[in-house]
């Protein structure tokens, strides 16, 4: 997270910079010296709550004088995003290897822990190893966020949607190649990307945009850059017809909540905990991973069919509102609180 990019609005907040950001690699070797001196701020709380994935994540209960105050917040799953990386050069499988180490070092961090998930597929990987996991959903949306649309007409040209990161493992090539085939069928469609890339070191943005002139589509793609969660992000959301996530693997991404508050119909991909929490036709349409094929299918099957919009739109709608900020905050404060009075 960049300071830059977060505003502290509490009085009762602070705000502990752990550094430049090294080399995952790096942080996972040396972090006795990274955290070194942040030992006092460490020790000084009564419970410390870490997101992870992350190369540090293993590492605080060996830093911290209790290590029983540590509880742990998984969000994510480096295995399995290692499973479906492609070692096509001795750094990429490096990178693999280093996934699949650290996501080892969690899980043995973690076994007697206090254990929270945000999906029901990660409770179930996490249960092999531990018996106090709980789930907590991570979602940004709030009260304020909600929007429902007055019309469920969509008329040409018909806006896709992505929001997110960009990497190759959310789907993005193929939803690239969707946008071809979809134009090569007739429709009007285009492509909005609203996101970022986490190393400019990678290049996929570049990489993806040469795909796409390779196709011909570049011209009907149009990058937004990254926004702020909230009412920027919104706009966008309200102002496109179909959201699309092609994700490879996922735990649950926030941003179907963010989608379905805003009234924006979803095509998602049938992996993690999606298929969990959503049912095909009734909050979403979910498809196989990694096809162009059946990502251009779903957004022909919505374009035609106006009163498959319409319940994809009021169901979602109404699932949204039962996985606020608010609720989900409030479950989490009161496992932290029950876990300090134990």
């Amino acid at each position: 997270m960049n300071p830059a990019d977060t505003v502290l609005k509490e009085t009762n907040i602070s705000w502990v910079n752990l550094g430049p950001k090294t080399a995952a690699w790096h942080r996972s070797i040396f972090y006795r010296s990274v955290l070194k001196e942040f030992k006092p701020e460490l020790n000084a709380v009564d419970v410390l709550l870490v997101r992870c994935p992350s190369p540090l994540a293993p590492y605080f209960s060996r830093i911290i004088k209790d290590p029983s105050r540590v509880v742990y917040y998984v969000v994510g799953d480096y295995g399995e995003g290692a499973r479906h990386w492609k070692s096509k050069s001795i750094r990429q499988y490096l990178i693999k290897k280093y996934l699949y180490w650290n996501d080892s070092a969690l899980k043995s961090t973690v076994k007697n822990k206090l254990l929270i998930v945000n999906s029901i597929a990660l409770k179930k990987e996490y249960e092999k190893i531990n018996k106090r996991v709980h789930i907590v959903k991570t979602t940004t949306i709030q009260k304020h966020d909600f929007y429902l649309r007055k019309t469920y007409n969509i008329t040409p040209p018909i806006k896709l949607l992505y929001t997110g990161r960009f990497d190759y493992q959310k789907g993005l090539k193929e939803l690239i190649t969707a946008l071809s085939e979809l134009r090569k069928k007739g429709c009007d469609i285009e492509l909005h990307l609203v996101g970022w890339e986490e190393s400019s070191n990678n290049n996929i943005e570049t990489n993806l945009k040469n795909f796409a002139r390779a196709l011909d589509v570049d011209q009907y793609i149009v990058w937004h850059g990254k926004k702020k969660t909230g009412d920027e992000l919104n706009l966008f959301y309200r102002d496109a017809d179909i959201y699309v996530i092609p994700s490879y693997h996922e735990g649950f991404p926030r941003s179907i909540w963010e989608a379905m508050a805003n009234s924006c119909p979803v095509i998602a991909t049938k992996v993690g905990s999606i298929p969990y929490y959503l049912e095909n036709d009734k909050h979403a349409l979910l498809i196989e991973p990694k096809s162009s094929k059946a990502i251009s299918n779903a957004v022909i099957k919505l374009i035609n069919d106006g009163n498959l919009r319409k319940e994809l739109i009021k169901n979602g709608f109404a699932l949204a509102k039962e996985n606020t900020l608010e609720m989900q905050s409030k479950k989490l404060k009161s496992l932290i609180y029950d876990y300090i009075r134990r």
